[in-house]
């Protein structure tokens, strides 16, 4: 049960170097974890048994996660003093408006396919597909809107990213 805190927090972190273009640290990171791993499992698993392996696992994404941290604040660096902590609470009211969005948008969503099924059975699939893609865009939209709205710095940049998707998916 301990190791699932930095075990899921390295899953967070890794893509971020992927975002950066540093898809080698979280590689370097997960070769360090898995040494740690090998070298406390073979060190104590006649001493611990099993319980040792799973605190072995543990120390393995502790490992992970203090590598990916310490190299992602040198990558990334640290948010200039006083614009932390509001850049932090404008990224919260964003995603609450991201939920509440998305959370109506699937609601709907439910309610369409319910009407789509009684009429047409075979179009569900696609009726499905197309409403977690407009779902997705919605709450996408007002996510940025509310960042734009707010005066966060990586606002205009957000707004960027389909174009840039879809410029890159067209080569």
């Amino acid at each position: 049960m301990l190791g699932v805190l930095p075990y899921s927090v390295v899953k967070v972190l890794s893509p971020a170097f992927f975002a950066v273009d540093r898809p080698r640290l979280p590689m370097l990171a997960s070769m360090c974890a898995v040494a740690a791993n090998v070298t406390f499992n073979a060190l104590t698993y006649r001493s611990l048994g099993a319980p040792g392996l799973a605190l072995g696992t543990t120390l393995a994404a502790g490992v992970n996660l203090l590598i990916l941290r310490i190299a992602f604040r040198r990558a990334i660096g640290r948010s200039q003093k006083g614009q932390g902590g509001r850049e932090r609470l404008l990224v919260v009211l964003a995603t609450v408006a991201l939920a509440v969005v998305a959370a109506g948008g699937w609601r709907l969503a439910r309610h369409a396919l319910a009407v789509v099924a009684a009429g047409s059975p075979r179009a569900v699939g696609a009726t499905r597909a197309g409403l977690l893609l407009a779902t997705i865009a919605a709450s996408f939209i007002a996510y940025a809107s509310v960042l734009r709205m707010l005066g966060h710095p990586a606002a205009r940049e957000l707004w960027q990213l389909p174009g840039k998707v879809l410029r890159r998916m067209k080569r």
